[in-house]
């Protein structure tokens, strides 16, 4: 028999500061995902909002106060409209490309799976071997490159 959704939720939060961090399922948008009973799945911070202050108003989403999609923190949730919670994340992120927020930005809003690299790797001639290939000033240069772009998306992403 499954325990109570309680118990299970407690079992995939740990705290960190004022934020209750979810160590369970998430979605492909980086929230949480909590399995209540059977045929039944909510995000984490959806349970929390309704288990621990009462029924989630029709029409709304919540913002995260702390700006952090795992936190299930009941307090650090706000019930907002749609528009209210675009323009609230629209302002709070730049983009590493040039746009205002990451909401504007084409190549942001993809999911890092389908997002097409900036730097193209350079194709290693036949007469070198894959080490010598390595070497090379063109391969040395594409390897800083993108080690600078992916610095710079994980700075913006946290």
């Amino acid at each position: 028999m499954r325990s109570d959704p309680f118990e299970r939720f407690a079992q995939k939060v740990i705290f960190v500061g004022s934020c209750w961090i979810w160590t369970g399922h998430f979605l492909a948008n980086h929230y949480s995902l909590f399995y209540v009973r059977p045929g039944l799945h909510m995000t984490g911070h959806r349970f929390s909002y309704e288990l621990f202050v009462g029924p989630i108003d029709t029409g709304k989403q919540f913002d995260h106060l702390c700006r952090i999609r795992q936190c299930v923190n009941p307090n650090h949730l706000e019930q907002v409209t749609a528009q209210e919670n675009v323009l609230r994340s629209a302002t709070s992120k730049p983009c590493i490309h040039g746009y205002r927020a990451i909401s504007h930005c084409e190549i942001c809003r993809k999911p890092p799976s389908i997002r097409k690299r900036s730097i193209k790797r350079p194709q290693k001639p036949k007469f070198m071997t894959e080490k010598e290939y390595k070497k090379s000033a063109p391969y040395q240069e594409y390897a800083r490159k993108w080690a600078r772009e992916y610095r710079e998306r994980k700075q913006t992403f946290s």
